[in-house]
């Protein structure tokens, strides 16, 4: 009888696993090659590197090229590596370091999937378009 217990606490257990493994940032595609580092570089409407990775507890920030004389701004929806201030929309300005946190499906269910710790975010050119959608990649600590 407690064999049967057992067996029926598992197979409710797998297939919540499976549930809570595919959430995360459901629909982002990687575009290119993810790179470690704690800058962004916007130039023509583009972030290199296009899915940046980034610890936890380090600063990352978004550099305009020199040679770029727009205006630009960075929006998450909904899921920020940052520590927002409860908005739904979180906006980061070019040139301002921001301290990388994760949030809480980060920091609790990354072991069960790596795309809780992606998020993808927006690059406006401020007056004019939208631009690619690129990514960062929290590593947790």
């Amino acid at each position: 009888m407690r064999a049967f217990r057992i067996g029926g606490y598992w197979l409710i257990l797998f297939p919540l696993l499976g549930i809570l493994g595919c959430g995360g940032s459901v629909g982002y595609v990687q575009k290119g090659a993810e790179v470690k580092t704690n800058t962004v570089t916007i130039n023509n409407c583009n972030a290199t590197p296009d899915t940046v990775q980034v610890n936890v507890n380090d600063t990352l920030t978004w550099i305009v090229d020199s040679t770029d004389k727009n205006k630009y701004s960075v929006q998450f929806n909904n899921k920020t590596p940052f520590n927002p201030s409860g908005t739904p929309l979180y906006v980061v300005p070019p040139g301002q370091g921001q301290p990388v946190t994760g949030d809480s499906a980060c920091k609790y269910w990354h072991w069960l999937s790596a795309s809780y710790c992606v998020y993808p975010y927006n690059l406006i050119q401020v007056g004019v378009k939208t631009c690619p959608d690129p990514g960062v990649h929290v590593t947790p600590g």
